[in-house]
């Protein structure tokens, strides 16, 4: 009963106002970064770090039930997916490797080749997270709650490897600056629809608040449940650049 009124009271605190500022202030800063990096003001290294910044968030006010090896998890994994995204690292997924005398050759597909290797090791990242979260659950000697454990770990988990979809936002900036009508109007397309999920996403994670059941003894559990659409916008982000480049080339 304690529990209950100590949640009830800070959604009363917050609110859903809350939420969305702390949103908005995320968004504000890992689209401006992207931004400053595809005009080439900041290394990427400025959103890796934003980026890696807002998954740490998320874990210290972590939204979710579960232990403190969940949260360890969830920051390996955002990391290892990082660097799969932005280090010779993902080449361990056995993508197909494009040579430098094909890259010479049709600089999209070079282009292209980041993309297909990051989603490869997303693929890999969610297999072993699923694994391992399985074999953690029937591992427990008393399986209580086996349901939620299970769910708020992989939960955890597909939020924080979504985050690297982000470092590919900054190649939008190249169809930005083009200049042709045509994939300016794509563009535009592109941009709109992604900003429909992103408002969708919002607007799901104030409905989710209310029924949200987070541990009442983390700090600030309200600010890690608002960051989980902008985590997941990374596969938003991801997908965006990656239309265009298929549509448009490099």
């Amino acid at each position: 009963m304690t529990d209950a009124l100590t949640m009830e009271t800070r959604r009363s605190e917050r609110g859903i106002a809350g939420l969305l500022i702390v949103q908005a202030v995320a968004y504000v800063l890992l689209i401006s970064l992207s931004v400053f990096v595809g005009l080439g003001i900041v290394p990427i290294e400025a959103v890796v770090v934003a980026a890696l910044a807002v998954v740490v968030v998320f874990l210290v006010c972590w939204p979710l039930r579960g232990t403190m090896v969940d949260r360890i998890i969830s920051l390996v994994t955002a990391v290892l997916s990082v660097a799969m995204a932005t280090t010779i690292l993902g080449e361990i997924t056995m993508y197909p490797v494009v040579s430098a005398q094909e890259a010479m050759r049709n600089i999209t597909k070079a282009i292209l080749y980041p993309y297909g290797r990051w989603a490869a090791a997303f693929v890999i990242l969610l297999v072993v997270l699923t694994i391992v979260g399985f074999a953690r659950q029937m591992a427990r000697e008393h399986r209580t709650h086996l349901v939620r454990a299970l769910s708020h770990s992989l939960t955890s988990g597909v939020v924080s490897a979504s985050v690297a979809g982000w470092v590919f936002l900054p190649d939008l900036m190249v169809y930005v600056q083009s200049g042709s009508q045509k994939v300016n109007i794509a563009l535009t397309i592109v941009i709109g629809v992604g900003l429909i999920l992103g408002i969708a996403m919002a607007a799901a994670s104030c409905l989710w608040w209310k029924e949200a059941d987070p541990d009442p003894l983390m700090p600030a559990p309200w600010v890690g449940f608002a960051l989980i659409p902008v985590l997941l916008f990374g596969l938003v982000s991801y997908g965006m650049s990656l239309t265009m480049l298929i549509i448009f080339g490099w």
